[in-house]
């Protein structure tokens, strides 16, 4: 699970190869990203609708791709961004034109806080091969709660001049002119969420975090045909609880009313419209990520306003069975056909799963319960961790055998999703070749072994035998980390390796590994103290001596690689 959903992303890369030195009329590098393979939350997936291959991944803070299907791999839109303008590479929404499959719009902004800056808006008239920048008066939150819900932007099939956004805490925005200028609905309901009066100042913190709404988190055109050269009924989600929150325009935006009927104990999370005008509902008593206890799947007829709760398996928060629904996707090909998420489901009712209906949420079946089988091999690290953060699912609209899901760590794929129907296994394997977001904390580049060793946040690290392909061996374990601080060799005995950091809460265990044997193996040391975590650690040159400085406390050294340890009174905690 993510640890440090509030650090900086540094997309890193590294020098691609070990070379000698050159003189200084040559100084030619290549330099590229790293392979981890995903690497971090890959939150959203957009296919286009009659543009077959055409595909976009966005992340919450690593940028966004675009699918090559004659390499079969991601490609970057975003290593153009520079460090000054790093807030670019929260992609809140992304949106293609339906009948222009070269047109794409994303909103960016990592966080919503008074020292963030404003986001913009990047139109690309060539799949992203370039972009205009768009700045916008307002705040994007691409790497806060909520960031699995969507999609907040689409443009009108109708029309392809006419593009909506749903924002955070600035209401619905429309632009006329392809992105170009933005205008505020200010016909839109007020959708503002006040905290609960009994909070107190911790609590209100922890709320606006882990439980508030997450503003407007989807908008979707009805597809009808019009007159008016622009659809005419639009719905918005918005991601409120205990109040209506799903709105419909049948006017072309002049006027807005919630929808009757609806259910209001949950938040939306995702939305799908099917070409009979059947909308499907994802509902979790939180935005997400963070847990939910409670959810819900509902279908709303548009022509009749006839709401059916078609949940696949209920929540019963009051018998200890807490968790919510992520996301809900169709098949475009056979409108009766619909997939959806479980998210944070209790272990002792099932883990997370995917239901599979072919009857409109009338009858479901467990995908993954039914013999999933995964395939790590292009990600071997993805195997230490549990499946989660489901928070897009996507049918291929050309293919309903290909779907993917979303996850902390990238995600998968299958191309023979129907097998649910004839009570055989699906085949999953990692789909994120290319996709690269992760978090460096540290990096060390030992004088012999492998090229580069990472700390990385979020997950225990890595050792780049190769630094354009992962492999089995590469990743830290034993101690298994969910974050990884600090990293240092000895410089004259660079088979010692030494890094700290805090254990997985999949696998518990020691916070702080060594290494002897240049990072092939690991072993896990005693701590100072039980408390001990996170902080920096130095080596001495020959090895013998370790010097780590934990989190909020003094630093500490060993001289036997962590039987004991020293704590230095007379320097500052860190």
């Amino acid at each position: 699970m993510r640890v440090i959903g509030f650090s900086v992303l540094f997309l890193f890369i590294f020098l691609a190869c070990r070379q000698q030195p050159e003189t200084a009329l040559n100084l030619s590098y290549q330099w590229k990203s790293v392979a981890i393979t995903g690497g971090g939350f890959v939150d959203g997936i957009v296919f286009h609708p009659k543009e077959p291959n055409l595909r976009y991944a966005r992340t919450d803070m690593g940028g966004a791709y675009r699918w090559d299907e004659l390499n079969k791999q991601w490609v970057a839109l975003t290593d153009w961004v520079s460090y000054e303008d790093q807030n670019l590479l929260g992609i809140e929404s992304i949106a293609l034109d339906p009948n222009n499959p070269d047109k794409l719009y994303m909103a960016c902004g990592t966080y919503t806080s008074e020292q963030s800056p404003n986001g913009e808006i990047l139109v690309s008239d060539n799949r992203g091969e370039s972009f205009t920048r768009i700045k916008v008066p307002f705040k994007m939150g691409g790497n806060e709660i909520g960031r699995g819900n969507g999609e907040r932007m689409a443009v009108d099939p109708q029309n392809g001049n006419i593009v909506y956004l749903g924002t955070r805490h600035a209401g619905l925005w429309r632009s006329f002119d392809a992105g170009m200028n933005w205008h505020h609905v200010d016909n839109f309901p007020n959708i503002e969420e006040a905290a609960p009066d009994s909070l107190s100042e911790r609590e209100l913190r922890t709320w606006n975090w882990t439980s508030r709404g997450s503003g407007i988190v989807w908008v979707i055109f009805d597809g009808a045909k019009s007159e008016h050269n622009q659809s005419q009924k639009i719905f918005v989600g918005v991601s409120l609880k205990n109040r209506e929150s799903v709105f419909c325009s049948n006017d072309a935006g002049s006027s807005w009313k919630p929808i009757p009927g609806q259910p209001t104990d949950y938040r939306p999370t995702h939305g799908v419209i099917d070409a009979n005008g059947i909308l499907y509902i994802s509902y979790g008593d939180t935005p997400g990520p963070y847990p939910m206890k409670n959810g819900a799947v509902w279908k709303l007829d548009t022509k009749t306003g006839d709401w059916t709760n078609i949940t696949p398996d209920k929540p019963n928060p009051e018998q200890g069975k807490t968790f919510g629904y992520a996301a809900v996707a169709i098949d475009a090909q056979n409108p009766n056909t619909i997939i959806t998420s479980v998210f944070h489901r209790a272990f002792e009712y099932g883990s997370d799963d995917i239901y599979r209906s072919t009857d409109g949420g009338e009858t479901w079946k467990p995908v993954f319960a039914n013999g999933a089988k995964f395939d790590y091999s292009i990600a071997p690290y993805t195997q230490h961790t549990p499946i989660h953060w489901m928070f897009d699912i996507e049918i291929n609209p050309f293919d309903s055998n290909h779907a993917i899901f979303t996850t902390g760590f990238g995600g998968f794929e299958t191309f023979d999703l129907s097998n649910v129907d004839k009570e055989l296994p699906t085949n999953w394997s990692v789909y994120t070749k290319g996709i690269e977001e992760t978090v460096p904390l540290e990096l060390c580049s030992p004088p012999k072994g492998a090229h580069l060793i990472t700390a990385i946040g979020d997950y225990a690290g890595f050792v780049h035998w190769n630094l354009d392909t992962v492999r089995e061996g590469q990743y830290f374990t034993n101690p298994y980390f969910g974050n990884c601080d600090g990293i240092a060799c000895a410089e004259l005995k660079p088979e010692i390796l030494v890094r700290v950091g805090i254990a997985s809460a999949h696998h518990g265990g020691s916070n702080i590994g060594y290494s002897t044997d240049y990072g092939k193996s690991w072993k896990p040391a005693t701590m100072p103290t039980h408390e001990s975590k996170h902080g920096h650690i130095a080596v001495s040159a020959n090895g013998k001596t370790w010097v780590w400085t934990p989190q909020n406390d003094n630093p500490y050294f060993t001289k036997n690689n962590g039987r004991s340890w020293t704590k230095i009174e007379s320097l500052e905690k860190n």
